[in-house]
């Protein structure tokens, strides 16, 4: 049975904020990389803790420097990142994207 469609699917609270998590082992790194600093990769400038380098990277990259190096493949406006400008295509543009049916309820989603 897919994981949206489970009544009685636990759920884990973090015990010191309001984020709730789909499995012990996320909250459990959510934990650790925002509360006790451990294993998180931190940003120099404004000291935001990331759970990977990538996303610290993506961050440090788009939030500090301000670079803009993907391109609207329509318009040619300018984005920090590559999810933002799909963002931007699917709304500004209305990029029809392939919908996927749900197996439970035939619901149409944007992917699986």
């Amino acid at each position: 049975m897919g994981k949206n469609h489970n009544p009685a699917e636990k759920m884990y609270a973090c015990d010191s904020c309001d984020r709730v998590f789909q499995s012990i082992v996320a909250k459990r790194k959510h934990h650790r990389t925002e509360h006790q600093k451990k294993d998180a990769y931190l940003c120099d400038v404004c000291d935001l803790a990331f759970i990977d380098k990538h996303r610290l990277n993506t961050h440090v990259k788009s939030v500090h420097l301000k670079v803009k190096d993907v391109q609207c493949t329509f318009c040619g406006k300018m984005f920090a990142t590559q999810e933002r400008m799909k963002i931007h295509e699917k709304f500004v543009h209305v990029v029809e994207v392939e919908k996927v049916l749900c197996d439970i309820c035939s619901k149409p989603f944007q992917n699986k």
